[in-house]
């Protein structure tokens, strides 16, 4: 169990790490013990952990409510807050590729388990077809930040197309509303 080998690095460092510190090493570790401890010098380095954790939750709430609305606004709330969009975007991946690897039946140890209970409730929502749509759309949006003038604009265009499903026409956008209206209907 990577967090409990993280408290005997901590204890045996004689360093002062709370809880939910050791919480975001174990999930910016990914699962990989290497990382892990790499994410927890970090945090000590920088005296802490900068609390990105309620603009995710706000945002990933918003996309797996498909409130496109609210999901501009946790971006928005975001910035104010001094995030920058690249940061953002690849914590809202991160958390995608959670509810992914949830959907597809893949471990998820690396998640603590109030964590995981949330990710389960995202997964929930989603469904297949979002999550890879909405991981689709933000790597590209993670790319396109990098030359963007505005890196904010490609992460908010992203987020309409993945709120938005009735602006697209693609067959997997056709679906995704077929899928939508016979929910609705049984």
């Amino acid at each position: 169990d990577l967090a409990e080998h993280v408290r005997w690095v901590i204890h045996d460092a004689g360093l002062e790490v709370d809880d939910a510190a050791i919480e975001y090493v174990v999930r910016e570790g990914g699962g990989s013990a290497r990382d892990t401890l790499s994410a927890l010098e970090r945090v000590v380095a920088a005296g802490g952990v900068l609390d990105d954790g309620d603009a995710l939750v706000a945002l990933v709430d918003a996309v797996a409510a498909g409130d496109t609305g609210a999901a501009l606004v946790a971006v928005a709330d975001a910035m104010a807050a001094g995030r920058d969009p690249r940061t953002l975007g690849e914590g809202l991946i991160d958390r995608l590729r959670d509810v992914f690897l949830l959907r597809m039946g893949a471990p998820v140890g690396h998640l603590p388990p109030g964590e995981l209970e949330r990710v389960q409730a995202w997964a929930d929502q989603l469904g297949d077809r979002a999550t890879t749509r909405a991981l689709e759309a933000v790597g590209e949006a993670l790319i396109e930040i990098r030359q963007a003038p505005d890196p904010r604009i490609p992460l908010e265009v992203a987020l309409v197309k993945i709120t938005r499903t009735d602006t697209d026409t693609s067959l997997d956008g056709l679906l995704a509303r077929v899928a939508k209206l016979e929910a609705a209907l049984a």
